[in-house]
């Protein structure tokens, strides 16, 4: 077990022994939803620091107990199922670039779809796989790395039962450059692909697999990887320079960038601060974890260190979540085809 330079608060688990019970079930649907079997976890209650250094932690959790406020009223929802401009099958990764454009997979109709702030469609773009004969891949999920290169990971079908997982980047019109491979095709899951996020910090594209994490540098080269401690098909991931957040079927698990496990947070359940079916992960510019709590229709904030903060929004069966520069938030919907924008108040809570 590692030893850390503060004391945890106790709402937060360092231990990994887990205790199976029945859960409920939540909303599910073909490959988005390939998971190990249901798990309830214990969930302790939140404590109160007395010692110096936990009053320390304490302070450093409040300090960031803030954030953009959201109406319902202003949302801006669009979408539904089908291949014109605007309509999707199965969107699932959005990213948000500096300069405010939206970037969504569409992963049946084998392109990422581009928007502005406001819902306005600009532009798409086929997932070509260079090399493949003009192959296209599904896109699962889309990063965006510090040079404002687009990073897509998703699946190339060969056979009704051959099928691929591969990793290309795109300019921001959609010209491929670097591809690879990536092995961790499971036949099992033959509908499944991993998520993907860039450590900018590190120049790292980071991948989330079923049962480990992969690393890997933008020439395409492997870096290294390391296992996780839930086994979750539908896990998604989010860094800050410090840490590598990673969802599983009630928790996120937190380990830092060497892969070594530090500690989780959550708890599976509807109830406030736990997790149900998580999938989506973002941290926004004060530093919160945003976690797209598909089996509540929520989207709820913690703080680095795991502590509840808030529903942000309720939104139903939210899949992949983005924030952009000036605050907008961005829910995918892969359930209805449906991409819904938040933008913010200029108030903080």
């Amino acid at each position: 077990m590692m030893h850390f330079p503060f004391l945890l608060p106790q709402h937060l688990t360092v231990s990994s022994t887990m205790v199976g019970t029945s859960s409920p079930a939540a909303p599910t649907t073909d490959h988005d939803d390939l998971a190990t079997t249901s798990t309830e976890f214990p969930h302790t209650t939140k404590g109160v620091g007395s010692s110096k250094t936990e009053k320390q932690v304490s302070a450093t959790m409040q300090e960031s107990y803030s954030g953009y406020v959201y109406l319902d009223s202003d949302k801006i929802v669009f979408g539904q199922r089908g291949s014109d401009t605007g309509q999707f099958k199965k969107p699932s990764g959005v990213v948000v670039s500096d300069d405010s454009e939206i970037f969504v997979t569409d992963s049946e109709n084998f392109r990422v779809q581009v928007f502005r702030t406001d819902g306005f469609y600009l532009r798409s773009f086929q997932t070509v796989v260079p090399g493949e004969n003009n192959r296209r891949m599904l896109p699962r999920d889309v990063a965006i790395d510090g040079e404002a290169y687009l990073w897509v990971v998703g699946r190339i079908i060969y056979a009704k039962d051959v099928h691929a997982i591969v990793v290309v980047q795109y300019s921001r019109d959609g010209q491929p450059g670097t591809t690879f491979e990536v092995n961790m095709y499971d036949q099992a899951y033959r509908h499944w692909a991993p998520t993907i996020a860039m450590d900018v910090h590190r120049n790292k594209i980071i991948l989330a697999g079923s049962d480990e994490v992969f690393m890997y540098r933008p020439d395409g080269s492997f870096y290294q990887k390391f296992r996780k401690v839930q086994k979750y098909y539908s896990s998604f991931l989010a860094l800050d320079k410090e840490h590598i957040f990673v969802d599983d079927k009630g928790f996120v698990q937190v380990y830092n960038h060497t892969g070594h496990w530090l500690f989780r947070f959550g708890g599976y359940g509807p109830n406030e601060g736990e997790l149900w079916n998580p999938r989506g992960l973002v941290v926004d510019t004060l530093g919160h974890i945003l976690v797209a709590n598909l089996g509540t229709g929520r989207v709820d904030m913690f703080t680095r260190w795991g502590e509840f903060v808030r529903t942000v929004v309720n939104t139903p069966t939210p899949s992949g979540i983005a924030i952009g520069p000036r605050g907008h938030l961005v829910v995918t919907n892969r359930y209805d085809n449906t991409v819904t924008i938040f933008p913010p108040k200029d108030t903080f809570l």
